[in-house]
C-alpha cells in the first residue's frame, strides 16, 4: 500500500507560533518579561505551604486521560493539599470520577480556535475568576497557553508552574521548565512535575467509569466478565471473544490519521 501524503509542520525554533513574526513578537515580548520579572524568580521555590494545588488542563477528553498520573503524583508530593482540577466540558469524564480529585471546576471558555469562536480577552478573564474561586498556593499549566498563564497571574496565585517558550507570556510562570522537543506528551507532564519536586515512577493513565457507564459497557459487549452468571455458553463466548475499541476522530482536521493508514492498522490485528 503506498504511503499516503500527509500535511506536515514545519520545525518550529521555540515557540508553537506557525507565522515567523509571531514568533518574533513572542519571543520579544517574553525577553523583555523576563528581565522585567526577574525578581519574582529569583531563587524561586516552594517557600510557603502548600494547601491547595490546581491542575489546568483545558483541552479534550484524550489529552486529559493523557494527565491522569499527575493527580496521584501531586498528591503523594504533597499529601495534605486539596487536588483541584480546572478543565473543559469535553474533558469532564476523566476527572469527575478520578480517586484524589477533591475538587473539579469546568471553564466554558476555553480554547476554541477550531470553531472559529476564540475569544482570548474572555477566556483570560473566565480563567481568572475560576482560579480565584479556588484560590490555589500552586497551580500548573500544562498545556502551556499564553492566555492561561496571564490568568494564572490575574489571579494572584503564588506559584506558577508551566512550559516556557510554548506561546508568549511564559515569564509569568514562577517556575517555567524548558521544552524538550521530541519528548512524548506524557514525558512533557513529567518533566514538569519533577520540575517541582514530584516523584515520578513510571506513568500509567487510568479511566473510571461510572456505575451506569459499566452496565451500559457489559450490556453491549455480551462477552464481557459480567456475562459469566449466564451460563457456560455465556463463559466459552467470554474466554473467546476479544474485543478492539477504535476512534477514529480527533479535535481538529490537521490531527485526524489517513483513512488508509487505519485500515492498514485494523488488518494487522
Amino acid at each position: 500500500m503506498p504511503e499516503p501524503s500527509l500535511p506536515r509542520h514545519p520545525e518550529r525554533p521555540g515557540y508553537a507560533y506557525l507565522h515567523p513574526g509571531l514568533r518574533l513578537a513572542a519571543r520579544l515580548i517574553d525577553a523583555a518579561g523576563a528581565a522585567a520579572t526577574f525578581w519574582m524568580r529569583r531563587g524561586a521555590g516552594l517557600t510557603r505551604p502548600v494547601r491547595r494545588v490546581a491542575l489546568v488542563k483545558l483541552d479534550h477528553l484524550g489529552d486529559a486521560f493523557l494527565l491522569t498520573p499527575a493527580v496521584g503524583i501531586l498528591r503523594a508530593r504533597f499529601p495534605g493539599a486539596r487536588i483541584q482540577v480546572l478543565c473543559s466540558p469535553s474533558s469532564r469524564a476523566a476527572w469527575e470520577t478520578l480517586p484524589g480529585v477533591d475538587e473539579l471546576a469546568l471553564l466554558e471558555h476555553g480554547p476554541s480556535r477550531r470553531s472559529g469562536s476564540f475569544s482570548p480577552f474572555a477566556s483570560v478573564r473566565a480563567a481568572a475568576r475560576a482560579l480565584r474561586r479556588l484560590k490555589p498556593d500552586l497551580a500548573l499549566d500544562f498545556r502551556g497557553d499564553a492566555w492561561v498563564s496571564i490568568a494564572m497571574a490575574l489571579a494572584g496565585i503564588p506559584a506558577r508552574a508551566g512550559i516556557r517558550g510554548e506561546e508568549a507570556f511564559s515569564f509569568l510562570y514562577t517556575h517555567p521548565v524548558d521544552p524538550s522537543p521530541g519528548l512524548h506528551e506524557c514525558e512533557r507532564h513529567a518533566r514538569l512535575l519533577q520540575a517541582l519536586g514530584c516523584k515520578v515512577h513510571g506513568w500509567s493513565p487510568r479511566l473510571f467509569p461510572t456505575a451506569g457507564e459499566s452496565r451500559l459497557a457489559h450490556a453491549i459487549l455480551p462477552g464481557s466478565p459480567r456475562s459469566r452468571g449466564a451460563g457456560a455458553g455465556a463463559e466459552r463466548t467470554r474466554r473467546a471473544t476479544k474485543w478492539l475499541a477504535v476512534h477514529t476522530g480527533a479535535g481538529a482536521p490537521y490531527k485526524e490519521w489517513p483513512e488508509q493508514r487505519w485500515s492498514a492498522l485494523l488488518a494487522a490485528f
